[in-house]
């Protein structure tokens, strides 16, 4: 449900509270444009600039950080219930520490590599050199499919 839109001392109200409805209804979309422009420049976001696009951009009240990899995780969801072989473009939400995924990527890495540890949680931390080569290669997926096929893949989901 939205928010008010209000304005105090000239500063703009937040349209949209961060619920997980207003995620699914107003940020899936958005973020997956953001992840294709980024993809397309084989480059990533973070998880802090994920969430400033949001509340900046599309109206979000202030996000908790933690939140972010639920967004990444929602849209790639949404996206493999219509395209099943679409590449893990969520990975390209990244740590500004590490410039990897949170473990909650590990969830789509080892669906995609058949290899269940990578979802185990404490993965990330105890096999780093295994988790930055898997994520790489979700990486180099995502950075190969073309403008074309983003659009493509963008219509269908979103319309």
């Amino acid at each position: 449900m939205g928010v008010f839109v209000a304005k105090d001392s000239g500063r703009e109200w937040a349209r949209y509270s961060a619920t997980n409805e207003n995620f699914l209804r107003h940020g899936l979309a958005p973020t997956m444009r953001w992840l294709i422009a980024v993809a397309l420049n084989k480059s990533w976001l973070t998880y802090g600039g994920l969430k400033r696009l949001l509340e900046e951009s599309n109206g979000f009240s202030t996000i908790f950080p933690t939140r972010i990899g639920w967004v990444a995780g929602a849209m790639m969801e949404t996206i493999q219930a219509i395209e099943p072989d679409a590449p893990l473009l969520n990975v390209l939400v990244v740590s500004q520490t590490d410039e990897t995924p949170s473990r909650g990527a590990g969830e789509f890495m080892a669906e995609r590599f058949g290899d269940r540890r990578l979802a185990a949680p404490g993965y990330k931390k105890q096999h780093p050199a295994s988790w930055v080569g898997h994520f790489g290669k979700a990486a180099s997926e995502v950075y190969a499919y073309s403008a074309d096929d983003w659009a493509r893949v963008y219509k269908k989901v979103f319309g």
